[in-house]
C-alpha cells in the first residue's frame, strides 16, 4: 500500500451483520485486464482494514470516484475515460470476484533491498514473493519455473 495514513478507528458494517473497523488508508497499484491488453491502474483511499479476511470492493464508492459499473450474468463491468473493462466474473449469488491484481511497489523492493545482502537479485525476488526461504528459490530455479527462467538466471 502506498500514501498509508493512519487514522481513529472507523466502524465498517458488514452485510452479515459484523461490524469491523478501519484504521487507515492509502493507494493501491493493480494489473487489471483491459481491452488494450493489460494496464496497471491505482485504487486510491482504499481501507485498511486488518480483521477483514477478504478484499471487498465497494461499487458505490467506485461509481463516485471513477465512473459507472454495469453488471450482466457474467460478470460486472467499469468504464473510465472511455475505457470499458472488467472487474469481476460472477463467482456466486450477488458475489463477484475481482479481476484485478495488486502489484508490488517497485520502489519499496528497492528501498529494502538496498541496505541488505547487496541488493542481489534473489534478495529481491525473496522480498517479491513474500520472502520466500532459500529452499523456496532453489526449489524454483531447479524446476525452471519460469519466473526463475526469466529472472533468477
Amino acid at each position: 500500500m502506498r500514501n498509508y495514513k493512519g487514522f481513529d478507528a472507523v466502524d465498517v458494517h458488514l452485510a452479515d451483520d459484523g461490524i469491523v473497523q478501519a484504521i487507515g488508508s492509502g493507494d493501491i497499484v493493480m494489473s487489471m485486464k483491459t481491452p488494450q491488453g493489460m494496464k496497471k491502474g491505482v485504487l486510491t483511499n482504499v481501507w485498511h482494514i486488518p480483521k477483514l479476511s477478504r478484499n471487498l470492493f465497494s461499487v458505490g464508492r467506485f461509481t463516485k470516484d471513477v465512473g459507472p459499473v454495469t453488471f450482466t450474468k457474467d460478470g460486472c463491468y467499469g468504464k473510465a475515460k472511455g475505457t470499458k473493462w472488467k472487474i469481476g466474473a460472477r463467482e456466486g449469488k450477488g458475489l463477484f470476484k475481482l479481476q484485478m491484481t495488486p502489484v508490488a511497489p517497485e520502489q519499496a523492493n528497492a528501498a529494502k533491498s538496498s541496505g541488505c545482502q547487496g541488493g542481489t537479485k534473489s534478495y529481491l525476488w525473496h522480498l517479491r514473493l513474500g520472502h520466500i526461504g532459500h529452499d523456496g528459490l532453489n526449489c524454483i530455479v531447479t524446476k525452471n519455473i519460469e519466473l526463475a527462467s526469466t529472472y533468477l538466471r
